[in-house]
């Protein structure tokens, strides 16, 4: 397993659907055998705020902690909805970590919202940047990582 090849000690499940419990428990299983962590991500995009407590609560006995995202999957650059990741990190025992279209002018907010125990970002912390060729792409910006650090701090104050 890569895990271990690389010195891992937690694996995110993560995909384009939902998985179900009884797979996460399989997982779980296997993974805590090799005394890591588990962490699975949840779509609060994908249903109704009903179904998706229902799956929290069902994946939280085989889990080590919740990633909150907007999509299954991640990386969309669309935002979580606060009150619904609020309702889940309410619901669950297992601690959540939020995603989803946060950047540094929105993560403070968030971070007082939901009170989750982390948060993840992707492309909230991305620039375009222009090469000698004229070409443009998009990469990680130091400036953009710095200012989305002080803004989780000063949400978490």
């Amino acid at each position: 397993m890569l895990a271990h090849r690389i010195g891992a000690d937690t694996v995110q499940l993560q995909g384009k659907k939902a998985v179900p419990p009884g797979a996460v428990a399989a997982v779980s299983a296997a993974v805590r055998e090799r005394g890591w962590h588990l962490v699975k991500s949840l779509a609060l995009a994908e249903g109704n705020i009903e179904e998706l407590t229902a799956l929290a609560l069902a994946y939280s006995p085989h889990i080590d902690a919740l990633l909150l995202d907007t999509t299954w999957g991640g990386g969309s650059g669309r935002r979580n909805d606060p009150t619904r990741a609020r309702a889940i990190r309410d619901a669950v025992d297992v601690p959540v970590i939020v995603a989803g279209g946060l950047t540094p002018e929105n993560v403070a907010a968030v971070v007082r919202e939901v009170r989750p125990f982390g948060v993840d970002v992707e492309s909230g912390v991305e620039a375009t940047f222009t090469n000698v060729a004229g070409c443009s792409t998009r990469a990680c910006s130091p400036h953009r990582v710095e200012a989305f650090v002080r803004a989780v701090a000063e949400g978490d104050s």
